[in-house]
């Protein structure tokens, strides 16, 4: 029997398993037969334990400063969360060890993180939740920002040995405006647990006429 791959999944955006779609990839490379360690922030009530293991999967948690709708905010948040997750990334690969870093944006830094873990001979997973140019340039309205992060984006392409998306379109994104090869780039789509959502005989009295 082969030895299980050692997984390091990146989160920045919620804790875990709060996310559901990092929730869902954790829990399938699990059920897989991989070893899952997760790092991401604490929740704001709960889940706010600096290391705990559900279901299989350890979570190392830190705490992110407050946030506003401000770009000095966002400065501040997103690097907290790189320095405190390359410092927890330490703690991991020398508790437990990892042979892949699965890194889920926003934001479009932990490129930095892969870079350097590639030169430890690591394999680095860029899983694009968001287009990150785009939701920020909606959000501030700012070029040189949209710019800015028009270039993360590009890095965190051409550092990742793999590149994850959850629809087509993100794909084409990341051949035309990444230079990713095709067969670099893979489409996961979000569903439902078909074990916990079921479908069920339609109630039409609760329609009350309506079509």
């Amino acid at each position: 029997m082969g030895k299980a791959c050692k997984i390091l999944m990146l989160v920045e955006n919620l804790p875990v398993p709060v996310d559901p779609r990092v929730w869902a990839e954790a829990t399938a490379l699990r059920d897989a037969g991989c070893q899952v360690s997760v790092i991401c922030p604490k929740g704001s009530t709960k889940h706010q334990e600096a290391y705990t293991c559900i279901d299989g999967i350890f979570i190392y948690r830190y705490k992110l400063p407050a946030s506003s709708n401000k770009y000095i905010s966002y400065i501040l948040e997103f690097g907290t969360a790189l320095l405190m997750t390359f410092c927890l990334s330490l703690k991991v690969l020398l508790r437990r060890g990892f042979d892949v870093i699965h890194a889920a944006n926003p934001p479009d830094l932990f490129f930095l993180i892969g870079l350097f873990y590639r030169l430890l001979g690591k394999k680095y997973v860029f899983d694009q939740h968001d287009l990150a140019p785009e939701m920020f340039l909606v959000k501030f309205h700012g070029r040189f920002a949209h710019k800015v992060l028009l270039f993360f984006e590009r890095c965190s392409y051409q550092a990742a040995h793999s590149v994850i998306v959850s629809n087509l379109s993100q794909k084409r994104n990341a051949m035309q405006r990444g230079r990713c090869s095709p067969d670099k780039v893979f489409v996961v789509r979000n569903g439902p647990d078909l074990k916990r959502l079921k479908l069920v005989p339609p109630e039409t009295a609760l329609k009350r006429g309506r079509p």
